[in-house]
């Protein structure tokens, strides 16, 4: 009805490529969005550093949401925000942000760092505390790092922010930290559910980095006034908590309400995982690396994190000709080649040249030379590799955690990707659904919506997802070739030695 103003959500969610600002409400039983900004979030150089540049990413939030609200006969009631989880800011004690977070792209990759942790704590010990996987990019090792260096920030009472955290802080002034980016940070204790001091005593780390913790779907306050202007808002919307760590808010947008799912989170990384009502920490866990964090309405998350379509993006800006659907094509017209990488070697992390990379990676195992300039061949290859990761990612979580699965939810952007997942369907044997592609965006709205009481259960969230998004089925096919391709790919390309896990003890059990 014209003149009538609707009343709607905003989620924004912070990638590792690009920011989204999402709008959102219910309207006859359905969840319906809309795409309102999006802006570019690649780190930037500031001397030694590549680092997150939050400020300006706060301000094209500002920006869109007030070409929003200037163009729409609209009332936004809430705001919440979530991103990749690790990365992190510190505000020193009058909340002034001392250090912009540091991108986990523009870390070195090395021994040292784990070395040095060893020497300060067993690694099981601080496994058996958090259920996190060790990695290079992870929050205790930023931290590590930065004490090493002597950073003196870390001597003046200073407070541990996220990137989610550090918008709503900005936003309403809350300098909470959200459960879900808490447990993942690898200072969490999940038994106590608090921060374990023994790990902060341990690394010499000051205990004034323990902010106060937040819970999803929680009102952290309202959005200042003075921001609320430069929005063009004549009101403060409220700021809401949702699940901030974007894996737990994707996770918490797959439409089924039965317990034999998983899901592949689709994006520059996979995060491949499971809910649980309880953490899963284990010797087997541990030595697959594997990682807890909190989901929303109280539950957990069982996941591991590979490589996901950031080998692609980095080729296709080596191939400018060729957009993302034509690779995609291309390599369904290629034969197969019986080819496979590690997505996660250390070869793969930060080459200049990632098809050349892909090239002398292929030569190495199979002494076979192959053109990199050929999208169709390089990215047969990676897509193949990809869906054999997952299958053994998958096979492996449900190994330690004793469920049965009947069935893989891939959910954003790479669920567009009908290739891929055909072949990740092939490669498990289980069905592989699609429907919710801007599912950390959509699992935002949905805390929103029930931390003001709109939606009331686990199952009203579970039964509008349904009614709003159709589910696309990848059937498995050729088995049997599959099969051998999985044995194959294990014996020539797979090490557990990679770039994700970062340590030479985790080995393949």
């Amino acid at each position: 009805m014209e003149g009538l103003i609707k009343q709607v959500h905003i989620a924004i969610d912070i990638g590792a490529s690009t920011g989204r600002l999402i709008a959102g409400w219910i309207d006859d039983g359905q969840l319906f969005t809309e795409e309102i900004h999006r802006f570019v979030t690649e780190d930037v150089f500031v001397i030694h550093d590549r680092v997150r540049d939050v400020y300006r990413y706060y301000e094209e939030i500002i920006h869109g949401i007030r070409q929003y609200a200037k163009n729409n006969q609209v009332q936004i009631v809430s705001i919440g925000v979530d991103a990749f989880g690790s990365d992190f800011g510190l505000t020193d004690k009058a909340g002034n942000l001392l250090m912009m977070p540091k991108s986990y792209r523009g870390l070195t990759f090395d021994d040292d760092i784990y070395q040095l942790a060893d020497r300060c704590m067993e690694p099981w010990n601080i496994y058996e505390y958090n259920g996190n996987q060790c990695m290079l990019s992870d929050t205790l090792h930023q931290l590590v790092r930065l004490k090493e260096n002597g950073d003196c920030r870390l001597g003046q009472g200073c407070r541990i922010l996220f990137v989610a955290d550090i918008f709503h802080y900005l936003l309403c002034g809350n300098r909470g930290v959200e459960h879900s980016l808490a447990s993942y940070s690898r200072l969490w204790n999940q038994k106590t559910d608090k921060w374990e001091d023994s790990i902060f005593g341990a690394f010499g780390l000051p205990l004034t980095l323990q902010s106060d913790v937040v819970r999803c779907t929680e009102t952290l306050g309202y959005v200042h006034r003075e921001t609320a202007d430069d929005m063009g808002l004549p009101y403060c919307p409220k700021v809401i908590a949702p699940a901030s760590h974007d894996t737990a808010c994707a996770a918490f947008a797959v439409p089924d309400d039965g317990n034999d799912w998983m899901f592949i989170s689709s994006g520059s990384w996979s995060l491949i995982g499971m809910e649980t009502e309880a953490p899963v920490i284990s010797r087997e866990g541990w030595e697959f690396n594997a990682s807890n964090s909190s989901m929303p309405l109280r539950t957990n998350m069982f996941k591991k994190i590979v490589t996901g379509m950031w080998i692609v993006q980095m080729c296709q800006k080596r191939w400018e000709a060729y957009t993302f659907d034509d690779i995609v094509c291309l390599a369904s017209r290629v034969q197969e080649n019986n080819l496979y990488i590690d997505p996660d070697h250390i070869d793969f992390y930060r080459p200049s040249d990632m098809p050349l990379a892909i090239s002398r990676n292929i030569e190495k195992r199979y002494g076979i030379k192959i053109n990199p300039n050929q999208p169709g061949m390089i990215a047969r290859i990676v897509f193949e590799s990809l869906a054999l990761k997952y299958c053994l990612t998958v096979r492996k979580l449900i190994h330690c955690s004793k469920k049965e699965i009947k069935k893989v939810y891939v959910l954003g952007g790479g669920s567009k990707n009908a290739l891929l997942n055909q072949y990740t369907a092939n490669a498990l044997g289980l069905p592989v659904l699609t429907g919710v592609t801007e599912a950390s965006s959509v699992g935002n709205l949905l805390c929103q919506l029930y931390g003001q009481g709109l939606l009331k259960n686990r199952r009203e969230v579970k039964d509008i997802l349904k009614r709003t998004y159709p589910v696309t089925t990848y059937r498995p096919e050729n088995r049997e070739t599959w099969k051998e391709k999985f044995e194959d790919f294990m014996r020539d390309a797979y090490e557990p030695l990679n770039v994700c896990s970062g340590r030479k003890f985790w080995k393949d059990s």
